[in-house]
């Protein structure tokens, strides 16, 4: 149940229904505004049965393009049960195994005189068999892919033989923000753009870091599967946010995905206190702020709720 603070009313109540489109889908649209339009009473939850089969496997490259490469073989042969597609670059991955003395699987452990992409794959479906066999025709076909130029080792793979190691793959995954958090300060930006555009974009932070001689380490890892990528900024040995650093990272990094790559500034975490004033000065974006306001006054005339986040409130 939706509180509305305009009306004093709940709009809607929670039915365990799949499909309703008898009328404007309010519950998408309150959970989207991040708390600016109304609060949450009563919730209906559905709970999905977890996979009777799931596998799990990690794989490596040298190259970016052939990380794109594998993505598409995955999607072509896994199809339906392809269910995770994640990415750690080669430089989150050196500190996991040197700083945080994580354990990568063995034939993994071949990278040591180079960085290298890892990624962690994971099927769920409903027969094991079936399953299995997709899996296994989808390693051959990455052990056939050429990455680089050098023609020694090309896509390495390792495949979880129980429920321990793939906890372990994931654990790996998602050891990944406290690793960088154990560097120094980390600047976090969550975006969204072109699978393909991943790597070009940390190489250019990495870039624009150098030529203002500031002593950074650039990182990313993410949900490359969806083109979400989690781009991190570390300054080493410090603990604190230096103003000087955000200055040169904002508002670079924010123009750079929406200009050069038309892509978003926030994918999954919401635009909050840190990206609304960023937002509102978006040229682009103007006629949607404006309905959007038009909407929140609708549920909030009073401009109350949950100020500071997602809108510019006056005062600000």
């Amino acid at each position: 149940t939706i509180y509305d603070c305009g009306s004093g009313a709940s709009p809607s109540s929670p039915r365990p229904l799949r499909k309703d489109n008898t009328g404007y889908d309010l519950t998408s649209l309150f959970i989207g505004s991040e708390g600016t339009l109304g609060f949450i009473t009563d919730v209906a939850i559905s709970c999905y049965r977890a996979p009777k089969s799931r596998i799990s496997m990690m794989l490596s490259c040298r190259q970016y393009n052939t990380v794109l490469e594998i993505m598409a073989t995955a999607k072509g042969i896994l199809c339906e049960v392809l269910a995770a597609f994640e990415l750690m670059d080669g430089t989150v991955v050196r500190v996991l195994r040197d700083r945080e003395h994580m354990n990568f699987p063995p034939i993994l452990s071949s990278f040591d005189e180079e960085d290298r992409f890892v990624l962690l794959v994971e099927t769920h479906g409903a027969d094991a068999t079936h399953d299995r066999e997709k899996v296994d025709n989808f390693l051959e076909a990455c052990m056939h892919i050429k990455d680089g130029d050098k023609g020694d080792v090309g896509v390495l793979g390792a495949l979880a033989q129980n429920d321990m190691q793939a906890a372990h793959f994931w654990a790996l995954r998602e050891r990944c923000n406290p690793a960088a958090a154990s560097l120094g300060h980390v600047y976090k930006y969550d975006l969204s753009l072109a699978a393909g555009q991943f790597d070009e974009l940390v190489g250019d932070v990495r870039g624009l870091l150098k030529e203002r001689g500031v002593d950074a380490i650039v990182m990313s890892w993410g949900h490359v599967g969806d083109g979400n990528v989690h781009l991190n900024v570390v300054t080493p040995g410090e603990k604190d946010r230096n103003e000087s650093i955000v200055n040169i990272l904002e508002p670079y990094v924010y123009d750079i995905v929406v200009e050069k790559y038309a892509g978003s500034i926030s994918a999954e975490h919401g635009v909050g206190q840190c990206k609304h004033l960023y937002l509102a000065g978006m040229k682009d974006k103007q006629d949607m702020l404006e309905r959007m306001a038009a909407v929140k006054g609708v549920f909030d005339p009073r401009w109350i709720l949950n100020r500071g986040k997602v809108h510019i409130c006056k005062g600000e």
